[in-house]
C-alpha cells in the first residue's frame, strides 16, 4: 500500500541544511495501527508529512500502490490526499467559526460526496464520535477532546483508507486520552493508522506495530499486537473535476461569510465606507465635467415656438415640472401693474407671503387674506391698517382695478432678510389669495394665460439642474428652451478640458490611496485566517478550490457594499440638498463601473492573497498558525 524505499528529506537553515529524516525504508499496510515514537526532533512528525506529500522529500522512492511518487506535482498530491488520508493533529486545527456539523461536512463536499446523501453521513460520523448533542455547536466551544473527535469525524468523512495522526492525545487529559486512542483502535480495523507519539505508554495497549525512531533513522521496527493485515491496493483515485471546484468554492465562501458575521459586517462596513468616499469624489467629478467654468449661469427661458403666446395648457404644464430644485417665475412684462396705497399710486414690487420664513420677519406671517407685510423702510407700524388697492394696465386688454379693502400689518422685513435676499426692492408681501386662485391664475376672468403670457424664466440651483431639466422639456411639442450661456460654454471647452484632465488625475490618485489601505487592512484579516485555508487543503480541498472561495468571499463583500452605499446615497439624495447634488450626476452606467472597479480590486486582492498562501506547504501554514 504505502512503502518508502531510502527516503530523505532535508530542511534549509540559516545556518545551512539539517535533516530531517535520513535513508528511511519502511512499508505500511491496511489494518495496521502503527506508532512512530521518539524524542522531540527525531523526525516522527517529518515521516508522516512526507508518507502524506505534506512535505517533499529529497533522496530516495515513496511507492503509493508500487507507484512512484517523486515526480507528483502539487495537484496530483492535493488529489491523492482529498481520497485517501483523513488527518488527526495535536493542535487540533478545526476551524473554529464552524459548528461541529460544517466542520465534518466540509470534508463530504472536498471529495465531492452525493449532494442527497451528504446531511446525513455527516450526521452519522458525529454520532459515531459521541457529538450529536454538540452538532450545531461552535467548535471554539469545544473542550480538546471534544475537538479531537471532531477530527477524527472529519477524517472519517472521507472514508479514506489511510489516517495520519499527529500527538492527537498530546493536549487532552488522561481520560480523553484514552478515549480518543479507542476510537482510533475501533477505526483501523478496516484502514492503515499511522500515529506519532512521544508517549508509547499510551498507546501501547492499542497499537499493533511500533517503529522507533532516533535523529531522522529508524532504530526499531516491531510487531506488538495481532493485525489483520490486507495487501490489496486500496488506494481511491481522485475524481475531482473543474466543474465541481466552482461550484464547492462557491458553497464554502458563502458558509464562511455566514459562519463569521463579525468579521463579515466589519470587512463589508469597510468597503462601504470606501465606496462612499470614492463615489462622491466621482460624483463630483462628474458634476464638474458636466458644469466646470459654467456654474455662474444658472438661468433659461421657456417660450412658445411657433406663437407669440405661450397657451394655458402649456403654462400649466411647465408649472407642473417645478421641483425644489428649479424655480419658476412668470415674466408678466405685458402687464404694468400699478398700487394704490392709502389713495396714493405707487410703483412697487410685490411678492406673495410663500417667500418667507419666520425669521424673516419682526412681528407674524399673515394667516390670513386681509393681512400682509411691509418692508421694514415704509413708516408704517405692526398693528396699523392700510388700504390697498391695485390697478393692472395690459397691452392687450384694458385697465381692470383689482380693489380690496383694509389691511392689517402684522409684520415688517428685518436685517435678516435683506441680508440673504436678493431682491431688496420688495415693497410688501400679500397673501397670494389676494390676485391668484389655487393654481396660481389670475384670480379675475379678465386675465388668461394665454392672453399675454409669451415666456417663463427658470432658475437652477447650479447649471447642471437646468441642463438636466432642459432634457425634461426638450421634445414638449411647442415649447422652445433659450440658454444663451451654451456660447460662453463652447468657448470655454478648453479650459474645461483641461481641468477635467487635472480632476481625473486626482481621482485616480484618491483610488489608489483607498485601495492601498483596503488592501493592507485586508491582507491582516486575511493572515487571522491562515490556519483555517490551511487546514482546509490539509482535509483535501485544492488548491485551485481555496483559491477561488478567497477570491469569491472578496466579490461577495464587494458586491455588497457597492450595492448598499448605492442604496444609501440615493435615500441620502431625497432629503440632504449635499447628496443630491451629487446623486444626480450619477447614472446607472456611472454605478455599474464603480461596481466593476470595486469587484476587480477585490479579485485582485483575493489572488494577491493567494500567492502567498500558497508558497508554503500547509504544514509551514500550521506550525506559523500554532
Amino acid at each position: 500500500m504505502i512503502k518508502l524505499s531510502g527516503v530523505s528529506k532535508y530542511y534549509k537553515t540559516a545556518t545551512g541544511v539539517s535533516e530531517g529524516m535520513r535513508n528511511i525504508s519502511l512499508d505500511f499496510k491496511l489494518n495496521e495501527f502503527v506508532a512512530i515514537t521518539g524524542q522531540s526532533g527525531s523526525g516522527k512528525t517529518t515521516l508522516l508529512n512526507v508518507i502524506s506529500g505534506l512535505d517533499s522529500y529529497e533522496d530516495g522512492e515513496l511507492f503509493v500502490n508500487s507507484l512512484e511518487t517523486s515526480h507528483y506535482t502539487v495537484k496530483e498530491w492535493e488529489d491523492f490526499r482529498a481520497k485517501n488520508i483523513g488527518f488527526v493533529f495535536q493542535n487540533y486545527n478545526v476551524i473554529d467559526s464552524y459548528t461541529v456539523y460544517q466542520n465534518v461536512v466540509i470534508a463530504l463536499e472536498a471529495q465531492g460526496y452525493n449532494e442527497n446523501n451528504k446531511k446525513e453521513r455527516a450526521l452519522e460520523l458525529i454520532d459515531r464520535v459521541g457529538l450529536t448533542s454538540h452538532k450545531d455547536q461552535k467548535t471554539s466551544k469545544l473542550s480538546g477532546g471534544q475537538k479531537q473527535r471532531v477530527v477524527i469525524a472529519r477524517a472519517l468523512a472521507k472514508n479514506a483508507p489511510i489516517i495520519l495522526a499527529d500527538e492527537p492525545t498530546g493536549n487532552l487529559d488522561e481520560k480523553s486520552g484514552r478515549e480518543i486512542m479507542q476510537l482510533l483502535k475501533e477505526i483501523s480495523e478496516d484502514k492503515l493508522i499511522i500515529l506519532v507519539t512521544h508517549n508509547f505508554d499510551e498507546a501501547k495497549d492499542y497499537v499493533t506495530r511500533n517503529i522507533v525512531m532516533s535523529d531522522g533513522n529508524i532504530k526499531e521496527d516491531k510487531i506488538i499486537g495481532e493485525s489483520k493485515i490486507k495487501s490489496e491496493e486500496v488506494i481511491i483515485e481522485s475524481n475531482n473535476n473543474n466543474d465541481s471546484s466552482y461550484k464547492t468554492a462557491s458553497v464554502i465562501a458563502l458558509r464562511n461569510l455566514k459562519a463569521t458575521p463579525k468579521r463579515t459586517f466589519f470587512s463589508i462596513m469597510l468597503v462601504i465606507f470606501s465606496v462612499m468616499i470614492f463615489t462622491i469624489f466621482y460624483a463630483s467629478l462628474i458634476k464638474n465635467n458636466n458644469s466646470v467654468a459654467s456654474d455662474s449661469s444658472q438661468q433659461a427661458s421657456i417660450v412658445a415656438r411657433n406663437n407669440e403666446y405661450l397657451t394655458n395648457d402649456e403654462i400649466k404644464y411647465i408649472k407642473s415640472t417645478e421641483t425644489k430644485h428649479i424655480r419658476l417665475d412668470i415674466d408678466y412684462s405685458d402687464y404694468q401693474v400699478i398700487y394704490n396705497l392709502n389713495n396714493t399710486n405707487v410703483n412697487a414690487f410685490f411678492q406673495t407671503t410663500e417667500t418667507l420664513s419666520k425669521k424673516d420677519v419682526d412681528g407674524e406671517l399673515p394667516k390670513n387674506k386681509y393681512e400682509i407685510v411691509i418692508a421694514n423702510h415704509w413708516d408704517f407700524e405692526i398693528g396699523e391698517t392700510i388700504k390697498l388697492s391695485q390697478i393692472i394696465e395690459s397691452k392687450r386688454m384694458s385697465t381692470t382695478t383689482l380693489n380690496f379693502d383694509d389691511y392689517k400689518v402684522v409684520g415688517k422685513t428685518n436685517d435678516n432678510y435683506y441680508n440673504s435676499h436678493s431682491f431688496r426692492d420688495i415693497m410688501f408681501f400679500i397673501n397670494k389669495d389676494l390676485i391668484f386662485d389655487n393654481e396660481y391664475n389670475f384670480d379675475n376672468d379678465a386675465f388668461k394665460y394665454d392672453e399675454a403670457i409669451s415666456r417663463i424664466d427658470i432658475y437652477g440651483s447650479d447649471r447642471q439642474e437646468v441642463k438636466l431639466y432642459k432634457k425634461k422639456i426638450a421634445n414638449q411639442e411647442g415649447l422652445r428652451f433659450i440658454d444663451d450661456y451654451l456660447i460662453f460654454e463652447y468657448e470655454m471647452q478648453f479650459v474645461d478640458s483641461t481641468l477635467k484632465l487635472f480632476l481625473w488625475a486626482v481621482l485616480l490618485f484618491i483610488l489608489s490611496i483607498v485601495f492601498l489601505v483596503l488592501f493592507h487592512i485586508f491582507k491582516n484579516v486575511m493572515e487571522s485566517r491562515k490556519k483555517d485555508f490551511a487546514v482546509y487543503r490539509s482535509i483535501g480541498i485544492s488548491e485551485k478550490e481555496v483559491g477561488i472561495t478567497i477570491v469569491v468571499e472578496q466579490l461577495i463583500i464587494a458586491l455588497i457594499a457597492v450595492l448598499v452605499t448605492i442604496i444609501i446615497l440615493n435615500i441620502l439624495g431625497f432629503t440632504v440638498p449635499f447628496f443630491r447634488n451629487l446623486t444626480r450626476h450619477l447614472s446607472i452606467w456611472d454605478y455599474l463601473l464603480v461596481g466593476f472597479i470595486f469587484a476587480v480590486f477585490s479579485i485582485m486582492l483575493g489572488l494577491r492573497y493567494n500567492k502567498k498562501v500558497f508558497n508554503i506547504t500547509v504544514i509551514e501554514s500550521l506550525k506559523e498558525d500554532n
